[in-house]
């Protein structure tokens, strides 16, 4: 009966309908509001990515959006409660799931093998996830935009008609045509606009990334492998596929035509299969409710000479690393030939940085980088670093001889990369200790400093001094070294990578300990 009463209000009908959808809309907003103390409580004991939370509650809003412009439509189809209620969650339900793949291979049988990508397109769950990922997509923006308003539209339609003894199919199927081309037209047009909202700039290519894709060699190639049919079993990671594709296009824009991407699905039994599979990419079985396919989903970077680099499987687990692993692929085949590295430091330190460890391959840092670099210990009275030398790598230079010092300062002028590694107390240098005592190594002369260098270069390394931090002290529990009671080692600074800066090189890094570490100003 609330019906005939709302139509005879001097009132248009799409008034009606707008303000109904914005009343339910703000009581939706209120049930949201109140999950408002789990942010809060998560903030007060953690770091969550705040953009991304709030990246997640703008998509809950445009999801409710999207469901209470469905059921407006559908209740304006009928009088009964029940029925719109039953209707309105089934067509609810094939906006959220269109993308399954089970609903796709009923629609290819009902439509055509072009009708699964059309609904797809439809998915509100793949706009969804795309906004709660941290990035507001102008294609996503536009969809949830354009599927609301289409049905608002509609319900005007059908309120209008009833107001007027008239049926509009016409014009109702015009609303629903104009909803699937225009974001048909929406995705290419308007896919490269996004706002990243993650505290981190996670979804935004790095300045170094662009650099890296902007000198590549023309006729450089990057194809990315995805076994499309098995991939189709897990919506999930055909989202994260989707996301691949985001960063992959960001670099070839950022390439200015040097950078081809090539998508390949490399199906059972053909050639693009054997390709995968020479080039090292893996195949990982699904198993029973994979319906025994096996997914491939790996990248081959190919420079103009033929080079090839490969990353086997691209994981979901590591998709903050999605951008550095592939600017590495491609840097790699553009430059084929490995960097050579000049480490150049204390005798007590470097032979073991370089040779120690259990298979004599060094330290882990340097096991792990000995698949880019050739590593190459030069002497303590170098007097000029060698012309091949890429990249020179000063470790704890404990009372270099003038003639070293200014080969390495000639070496920074000339443009030259270096990695300089001082430290006022260096715990891995034992070589000035001669007793068993642990108090022995605070008091010991275990500094480097250069001090002449850098203050050419505008620098200081404060002498026999450490930075201490009451908040990132490494937490003792009673009972560790013979405490009675838990205590903070204040100069043992062990905290949350994040606290140290927003640096990528540190995004992937849980907990960093840092001991008796020094102050450069």
């Amino acid at each position: 009966g609330s019906l005939e009463l709302l139509l005879s209000l001097p009132l248009s009908t799409a008034s009606l309908v707008v303000g109904k959808f914005f009343a339910a809309l703000a009581f939706a907003s209120l049930a949201l509001a109140g999950t408002f103390g789990l942010w809060i409580a998560v903030a007060r004991f953690g770091e969550p990515d705040h953009g991304a939370l709030l990246a997640g509650y703008l998509g809950s809003l445009l999801l409710f959006s999207a469901f209470l412009s469905i059921g407006s439509f559908v209740s304006a189809l009928t009088r009964s409660q029940a029925t719109a209620f039953v209707l309105s969650v089934a067509l609810g339900f094939v906006f959220l799931f269109s993308d399954v793949p089970a609903i796709g291979a009923v629609v290819e049988e009902l439509g055509g093998a072009w009708a699964p990508g059309l609904l797809a397109s439809l998915s509100l769950s793949s706009h969804f996830e795309a906004i709660t990922r941290g990035v507001l997509g102008a294609s996503d923006l536009v969809f949830f935009a354009t599927l609301s308003g289409a049905f608002l539209g509609a319900t005007v339609l059908c309120v209008d008609g009833r107001r007027r003894d008239r049926r509009p199919l016409a014009k109702l199927g015009l609303c629903f045509a104009g909803l699937v081309a225009f974001n048909l037209l929406a995705t290419p047009l308007l896919g490269s606009l996004r706002f990243d909202c993650t505290t981190d700039g996670l979804y935004t290519l790095d300045p170094s990334s662009r650099a890296i894709a902007a000198s590549l060699p023309e006729g450089t190639r990057l194809q990315l492998y995805l076994a499309e049919d098995a991939a189709a079993t897990s919506p999930r990671f055909l989202g994260f596929a989707d996301f691949v594709g985001e960063v992959l296009d960001d670099l070839e824009r950022a390439s200015n035509g040097r950078l081809t991407i090539e998508r390949i699905d490399p199906a059972p039994l053909t050639d693009a299969e054997d390709r995968a599979l020479a080039a090292g990419l893996t195949f990982l079985p699904l198993g029973v409710h994979g319906g025994g396919r096996e997914l491939c989903f790996g990248a081959v970077a190919i420079g103009p000479e033929g080079d090839q680099r490969s990353l086997p499987f691209l994981a979901p687990e590591r998709e903050q690393h999605l951008e550095a692993e592939l600017a590495r692929l491609l840097l790699e085949v553009a430059h084929p030939q490995r960097k050579r590295v000049g480490v150049l430091g204390s005798a007590d330190i470097v032979p073991e940085l370089l040779h120690g460890g259990l298979q004599g391959r060094g330290w882990q840092v340097v096991d792990a980088a000995r698949a880019r670099f050739d590593f190459r210990e030069l002497p303590l009275d170098t007097t000029e670093v060698p012309a091949d030398i890429d990249v020179l790598w000063v470790v704890h230079p404990e009372e270099l001889a003038e003639p070293t010092a200014r080969a390495i300062h000639r070496f920074a002028l000339a443009g030259g990369a270096m990695l300089l590694q001082l430290d006022p107390l260096a715990e891995a240098d034992r070589g000035q200790m001669t007793g068993e005592e642990e108090f022995e190594g605070y008091i010991a002369e275990r500094e480097s400093g250069l001090p002449n260098l850098l203050r050419a270069w505008g620098l200081e390394l404060v002498p026999r001094k450490v930075v201490v931090d009451r908040t990132l002290g490494r937490r003792l529990p009673a009972g560790a070294g013979g405490l009675l009671e838990a205590a903070i080692n204040v100069h043992w600074l062990s905290g949350p990578a994040s606290a140290y800066g927003d640096s990528r090189l540190l995004g992937g890094l849980g907990e960093l300990g840092l001991y008796t570490p020094g102050e450069l100003r």
